[in-house]
C-alpha cells in the first residue's frame, strides 16, 4: 500500500511538471494576443519580386525559388482558374509562389511578422510540418493524458490522505459543476 502511495506521488509530481510546461506556453504566448495593442500581429518585412520562367517545369521553379529565397515550412498548394499558388507557413513567417495562368512569370511574395504574430501562430499551432509537427503532436497528446493523470491522481491522494471528506468533496463537486456547465454552456449556447 506504501508502495502505491509514494508511485502515485510521484506520477502526481511529473504529471504536474508536464502540465506546467504547456500552461507556460499557453500562459505566455496568450498574454501577447491578449495585449494585441502593445503587440501587433502585422507583417514587419513584406516583400514581392516578379521573375520571368523559362521552360522549366513548376517543379524545378518552385525548388529553385525555395532554395534562392530560403523558404521553408509547412507546404500547401492552391491550384484555382487564374492561377497556381504554392503557400509555405512556420509561425512568424509566409511565403506564396505565385503562378498566373497563361504567364511566363511567376510572383514571390514573402512576409516575415512581428513578435505578436509569431506569438499567436505557436499559440494557434500554425505553420508546423514534418517531424515538428509530429513531434508538437506526440507532446500535446502526452500533455492531455497528463492532465487525466494528474487529475486522477490527486484525487487518489486526497482520499487516502485527508481524514474529514467533507471539505475536500465539496471543492470536488464544484470545481466537476463548473466543468460541465461550462462545457454545456459551449456546446448549446454559443
Amino acid at each position: 500500500m506504501v508502495k502505491m502511495f509514494s508511485l502515485v506521488r510521484k506520477l502526481h509530481l511529473y504529471t504536474a511538471f508536464t502540465i506546467a510546461a504547456f500552461l507556460l506556453m499557453y500562459f505566455v504566448t496568450g498574454s501577447v494576443i491578449i495585449m494585441g495593442e502593445t503587440f501587433s500581429r502585422k507583417s514587419i518585412r513584406e516583400t514581392s519580386e516578379k521573375q520571368f520562367i523559362g521552360n522549366e517545369s513548376e517543379f524545378a521553379i518552385v525548388a529553385r525559388l525555395c532554395k534562392q529565397f530560403q523558404i521553408r515550412g509547412e507546404e500547401r498548394k492552391k491550384i484555382e482558374e487564374k492561377q497556381t499558388v504554392y503557400s509555405y507557413l512556420r509561425p512568424g513567417y509566409r511565403a506564396e509562389i505565385i503562378f498566373p495562368a497563361n504567364e511566363d512569370s511567376v510572383v514571390i511574395n514573402l512576409s516575415q511578422g512581428s513578435f505578436g504574430k509569431l506569438m499567436n501562430d505557436f499559440h494557434r499551432l500554425r505553420g508546423f510540418n514534418g517531424l515538428a509537427h509530429i513531434v508538437w503532436g506526440v507532446l500535446y497528446d502526452l500533455s492531455c493524458i497528463a492532465l487525466f493523470l494528474f487529475g486522477l491522481s490527486g484525487l487518489y491522494l486526497w482520499w487516502k490522505i485527508e481524514k474529514n471528506k467533507l471539505a475536500g468533496g465539496f471543492f470536488f463537486l464544484t470545481s466537476t459543476a463548473i466543468t460541465v456547465f461550462t462545457i454545456w454552456y459551449l456546446i448549446t449556447v454559443c
